[in-house]
């Protein structure tokens, strides 16, 4: 096995210009102590125009712009990317073939990145909540003064403002 030689690459798709071409696992996570395993990584960001790989990151380019064009609607962004691509040549055979597949990969990829980013911040959001609950409690608001501030700070309904107060209060 000693003759085998295995090959890391880490394809970047990003706007920032990569300083390094190759990434060792003990200076980015070590600070270049000495650790039991070594890896090296070559980057590769596209430089030979109109190799695959190059069109590959242009168009990981163009559906990152297209998502930030149409936010939330994962399908349209992926769609549109992809028609963009067609007209200028990039992945063109590929995706003339396999237009439906990469658009229900890419839809399901996003669809989930987007379902753990909508409940981080449901989980912000509740913690923020909570807060603003205890704290008008430990400043000797009443309930109905909390309920109050609830639903102005937040636009909540009355329903929604007592529901929350009840959850929190004395937590």
């Amino acid at each position: 096995m000693s003759g085998n030689r295995q090959l890391l690459f880490r394809v970047y798709t990003g706007n920032e210009v990569v300083e390094k071409s190759v990434i060792r696992f003990s200076e980015e996570f070590f600070n270049g102590r000495q650790v039991a395993v070594e890896a090296m990584v070559k980057v590769i960001t596209g430089s030979n125009e109109g190799d695959i790989l190059s069109q590959y990151i242009v168009f990981a380019k163009i559906v990152d712009e297209q998502r930030k064009l149409y936010p939330g609607e994962s399908r349209k962004a992926v769609t549109e990317a992809i028609r963009i691509c067609k007209n200028r040549n990039i992945l063109k055979a590929y995706l003339d073939v396999r237009e439906k597949e990469v658009v229900d990969i890419m839809v399901t990829l996003y669809s989930q990145e987007e379902a753990v980013e909508q409940y981080v911040i449901s989980k912000q959001f509740e913690s923020e909540i909570k807060s603003a609950v205890q704290s008008c409690c430990d400043f000797g608001k009443t309930v109905a003064e909390t309920i109050a501030y609830l639903m102005k700070r937040f636009e909540f309904s009355e329903a929604r403002s007592q529901k929350e107060v009840e959850k929190y209060w004395n937590v």
